[in-house]
């Protein structure tokens, strides 16, 4: 059975994810600071809400909240709720870390401070926007609006529409000078699995290995429906600055120059981009998804230098080696490293160290 999250556990990966300076208590100095006569220039709460509230306040200054406001959803005529409440809920959501949209009811629906934030008024987060459904209901309401309204709802918004908003974001941000003037991206592959029924969806053969009851360790052939979401992102702020989503067996190089010139784009002249990384991880599951020479010969000629994971037995290795040797001969600095991991295979006493 999957393990429920708490309510200090969303509330922890919001701090993380915000990466706010944590604030320290010093009643010394603020008495002494009073008796000097010194002005308060303001009183801020220590609580997620406080939190909460200032980032909100950084986005609406950035212009992010009034970008947000004017996301509209396709074949909705009329609504109860202001759809902006829905995307910010969505975007509550995701900031809190909440894993399972039934646990919206009781991890974030039910926060007063952040249902008002979005708009929300203290009847509403008690009482419910309205009664509908509310005979039916065998559990107490909690919080304005329940789980699958917002799914419902946040599945409307066109992918066109959010990939504009997704790009003016990242422009907004640039401007903001989040990013400094150079800066190294990392393009990682992460696949979004589904069920066969979801319109759209690709379909991908994939080898898997199982362990059988005997410790026996197989492969075996699995189909995975779904789609591929590619991303360039800052590698050390995690920020993402040109995403792409397509069918789940699409192969990634095919749209590699696509996502660095959307980058770009989007960077502006307030950062350039000057190495490009392939998540090793990542390029491993999706069969070494960007390792084509011909797109990496135009990341050569565009200027950036670029890092790819290589087999130990491909001649670009080989040569790489070489090349470390011979520098290292001639007392320039050159290495070679090898790294080994021991991993356990098997179970019970068919188990062996690899």
């Amino acid at each position: 059975m999957k393990r429920k999250q708490t309510e200090t556990e969303i509330v922890n990966n919001m701090v993380s994810k915000l990466s706010w300076h944590m604030a320290t208590r010093n009643e010394l100095r603020v008495a002494k600071a009073i008796y000097q006569g010194k002005e308060i220039s303001g009183i801020y709460g220590l609580e997620e809400t406080g939190l909460l509230d200032g980032f909100y306040e950084y986005l609406e200054k950035l212009g992010v909240i009034k970008l947000l406001s004017g996301i509209s959803p396709l074949g909705v005529v009329r609504v109860m709720v202001p759809f902006v409440q829905f995307v910010l809920l969505y975007f509550l959501k995701t900031l809190f870390g909440v894993e399972s949209i039934n646990s919206l009811p009781r991890l974030l629906f039910s926060n007063e401070g952040a249902m008002r934030l979005i708009g929300f008024n203290a009847h509403q987060v008690t009482n419910g926007v309205c009664q509908r459904g509310e005979h039916r209901r065998k559990k107490s309401k909690q919080g304005p609006i329940c789980d699958d309204a917002l799914v419902r709802n946040i599945v409307k918004i066109p992918l066109r529409l959010i990939e504009q908003v997704f790009n003016r974001v990242v422009r907004i941000l640039a401007r903001a000078g989040v990013f400094p003037k150079q800066i190294k991206v990392i393009i990682d592959p992460t696949d979004i699995p589904t069920t066969w029924r979801w319109q759209g969806c690709g379909c991908v053969t994939r080898r898997e290995r199982s362990v059988d009851k005997t410790g026996a360790i197989k492969e075996i052939e699995v189909k995975v429906y779904g789609f591929k979401l590619m991303v360039v992102f800052y590698a050390p702020k995690k920020l993402p600055l040109a995403a792409k989503l397509v069918r789940i067996e699409e192969h990634g190089s095919k749209y590699l120059r696509e996502l660095m010139l959307q980058a770009e784009e989007n960077l502006g002249k307030y950062s350039n981009i000057i190495e490009v990384m392939m998540d090793l991880s990542a390029v491993a599951q999706a069969g070494r998804e960007y390792l084509a020479g011909e797109e990496l010969w135009w990341l050569n000629k565009q200027g950036y230098l670029f890092v790819v994971p290589a087999r130990r037995d491909m001649a670009v290795t080989q040569d790489a080696r070489s090349l470390a040797l011979r520098v290292l001969s001639d007392g320039c600095g050159g290495y070679v490293e090898e790294r080994v991991e021991k991993v356990k295979q098997g179970y019970g006493k068919q188990q062996y160290i690899e």
